[in-house]
């Protein structure tokens, strides 16, 4: 039997989509275009690399997408340590890309950004909501089947339903 401490760790983890003990020790990285192992075995510039793609890709149907290159230059962040403030800015940026993307969801390109927003921005835990919209149009596809498994939604209050 649980204690009352794990099961609040449990709840804990839940609503904020960090991932499990079990999940943290085989080096789960969400992904939708690629298996866990495959996924584990690229760097960061590869992802940077196919989400700078995605975006070229996408530009081509979408221009303002082009305004989104910025997000794949540079480093990768580490979303914990930013301030409140950072945070809510690069959310501002990413819901905005997301928006954009919504009417090309299942075009290569878009799911090129996608995972390359996974890997370098923990989307999957910090915009979780936001990718949800991007794809429910699309409900019924593939695609969103495997954007809904990459994501920790399991005991999720409003989204667990999804699962």
């Amino acid at each position: 039997m649980p204690s009352i401490l794990e099961a609040q760790l449990k709840r804990h983890r839940i609503k904020h989509g960090l991932p499990t003990r079990k999940e943290l020790k085989k080096g789960a990285t969400p992904s939708i275009l690629f298996s866990p192992q495959e996924a584990w075995h690229y760097d960061a510039d590869s992802f940077s690399a196919l989400g700078r793609h995605g975006i070229k890709e996408v530009s081509a149907l979408e221009p303002d997408v082009a305004a989104s290159g910025a997000l794949f230059e540079g480093h990768s962040t580490d979303r914990d340590s930013l301030l409140p403030q950072q945070n809510e800015e690069l959310n501002a940026k990413i819901r905005h890309l997301l928006v954009l993307l919504s009417p090309h969801f299942l075009t290569r390109g878009s799911q090129e950004i996608i995972e390359a927003l996974l890997y370098r921005y923990r989307v999957d835990r910090f915009n979780t909501e936001d990718l949800i919209a991007c794809g429910l149009p699309y409900h019924d596809s593939p695609v969103f089947t495997r954007v809904l498994q990459a994501l920790q939604i399991k005991g999720n209050e409003k989204w667990g339903w999804l699962t």
